[in-house]
């Protein structure tokens, strides 16, 4: 496709195709507009056409006609991935496979995942790389018969493949997962009870409860892939946590009153023996309270 009139030239012979949903048909370039927005005049080759011509903007421009049966080709590819994958874009699997992606850290760039119309296919530029990071069968990675490998070396999958990876990346990465996601949670439990003040203004708390509704079953979907050892493994360090804070302020006042007492002597021991600075134990924040 030309991103612009200098890439096109008089005489040429282009395939035209007015909507994604049709055929492309051979076309000549007779002229190159001048104007704003960019036109180029065509005329239609096939007989049917009876040689009629129009205006019309580049981009319906697919591809040089001696290189078409390599692009519908690659079309063809593009519409069975699609095909066998688009179907989760709405669904808790979409939701939650760009959340397991987005809570991962950045230094893991063995896989990304594709938007829109491309949700639930995974691209990846090694796949004996991601096989051995997530211990999977390097033939099932790449072995499904509509995978395929772009021009750039990076092997695409359809959505059959990419769940189990999906599932194999959150369960071993759950730690880094359930933390960030928890802490997510939070904040939209918070607006959906509060509402958001956001960039464009506020966010009524009943409009941020139905947007939660919406992706409650993603974030759900992802603890499940994260699995049962490591949501409990979780659950263990959160409550040990808040009953560090418990105890921790409890201390908090027991130096408190003893130095309001005047026994400052007894106050630092305690503080010593409690190992933790109170402007420290200050600074830690209780799980119990919203964001």
């Amino acid at each position: 496709m030309p991103k612009d009139l200098s890439e096109l030239a008089v005489g040429e012979k282009w395939g035209y195709q007015h909507k994604q949903t049709e055929p492309v048909t051979c076309v000549e370039v007779t002229r190159l507009g001048t104007g704003r927005p960019p036109r180029v005049q065509i005329k239609f080759i096939d007989d049917e056409h009876e040689g009629r011509q129009e205006w019309v903007p580049p981009g319906r421009l697919k591809v040089r006609w001696s290189d078409v049966d390599a692009w519908r080709e690659n079309e063809r590819r593009w519409a069975a991935l699609r095909a066998a994958s688009d179907y989760i874009r709405h669904e808790p699997e979409g939701y939650a496979l760009s959340e397991v992606f987005d809570y991962l850290d950045d230094g893991w760039e063995l896989a990304t995942y594709l938007h829109n119309n491309d949700t639930g296919i995974l691209s990846i530029p090694d796949a004996d790389a991601l096989a051995a990071d997530l211990d999977l069968d390097a033939n099932f990675v790449a072995g499904d018969p509509v995978s395929f490998v772009t021009d750039e070396g990076n092997l695409l999958v359809p959505w059959r493949v990419s769940r189990t990876i999906v599932e194999r990346l959150a369960s071993k990465y759950a730690d880094v997962i359930l933390p960030k996601l928890e802490e997510y949670e939070r904040t939209v439990l918070h607006e959906a009870r509060w509402g958001y003040m956001g960039s464009s203004g506020y966010i009524d708390a009943e409009i941020c409860a139905e947007v939660d509704e919406k992706y409650r079953p993603g974030r759900d979907l992802v603890r499940h892939w994260c699995g049962q050892d490591a949501k409990e493994r979780y659950d263990e360090l959160v409550a040990l946590r808040a009953e560090v804070v418990r105890l921790g302020k409890l201390a908090e006042r027991a130096i408190s009153a003893l130095r309001a007492g005047g026994n400052d002597l007894q106050a630092e021991e305690l503080e010593r023996e409690l190992g933790i600075p109170l402007e420290v134990l200050r600074r830690i924040k209780d799980p119990d309270q919203g964001p």
